[in-house]
């Protein structure tokens, strides 16, 4: 917030509702991590866990995917690639625990 009011750029409402949403999952994240919370939450946890680590990337995504648009940042093209490879990698963990399930 500090750097908003020194910097005198506004927030639209799309980045305080999706960028507000994304804070909102990254602390329930955070306050049940713990063997306690996991136990009581059951399966809502690693529900909880999943599409918040989804969500977060979803995010960070199109941030970085923005700036490399706009041609702002190597940086952003760098992260971006990285985002793709995270997503390649989670893809196919999840598809490779699908079909162990069946076979």
């Amino acid at each position: 917030m500090s750097h908003l009011r020194l910097s005198g750029e506004s927030l639209d409402l799309l980045t305080v509702v999706f960028g507000g949403a994304a804070f909102v999952l990254a602390w329930a994240m955070t306050l049940t991590s713990s063997r306690a919370a996991q136990q009581k939450l059951d399966i809502y946890w690693r529900r909880l866990h999943l599409t918040g680590m989804d969500y977060l990337w979803l995010i960070y995504m199109q941030t970085f995917v923005g700036r490399v648009l706009a041609g702002d940042s190597v940086w952003a093209e760098v992260m971006v690639l990285l985002g793709l490879v995270a997503l390649g990698i989670r893809l196919s963990s999840r598809l490779n625990q699908r079909f162990s399930r069946t076979a």
